[in-house]
């Protein structure tokens, strides 16, 4: 009771609201081949909160998928990429899991602003979201003014 209400108060600070969901979805670590079981229990347009027996760092970066997935109630893609906001232990009915709190990551190339899957994303050392070629771009560029300026221009800093 006393966790169904931090995570009540949590949501008072998102960005964007979340639905009640009870769901099982499997997630990966960015680089295993594995997906694991886990139980999402909210979701939103910004992200999602699910239990799992395993600590995830945060910062660690996910491929969520949904076990039941359907176009019409979840939309275009069946996997979505994830960054890990919050880790925290719970207890839940005597077992010791762990709540994970996740954003989702844009699937909009901030580069040419092409819409791409969730799992082609790739983000920069800056944190900027590039579809593969783009990616690819800056690169090859050279650690002069030209890949600066570009970095700037995803930043949002043109100046």
């Amino acid at each position: 009771m006393e966790r169904d209400q931090e995570l009540q108060d949590a949501g008072n600070y998102r960005a964007f609201s979340r639905e009640p969901m009870k769901a099982p979805i499997a997630y990966a670590i960015h680089a295993a081949d594995a997906y694991r079981p886990a139980t999402m229990y909210n979701q939103g347009k910004g992200g999602m909160y699910f239990e799992t027996p395993v600590m995830i760092p945060d910062g660690s970066d996910l491929f969520i998928r949904l076990s039941h997935y359907s176009p019409e109630r979840h939309g275009q893609y069946d996997i979505y990429r994830a960054e890990v906001m919050w880790c925290s232990p719970i207890n839940r009915n005597g077992d010791i899991l762990y709540g994970i709190g996740v954003r989702f990551l844009i699937n909009e190339c901030q580069g040419c602003g092409e819409t791409i899957p969730y799992t082609e994303i790739c983000r920069t050392e800056d944190n900027a979201y590039l579809c593969p070629a783009c990616a690819s771009k800056i690169e090859s560029m050279d650690d002069g003014k030209l890949r600066e300026l570009f970095c700037r221009y995803l930043d949002g800093n043109v100046i």
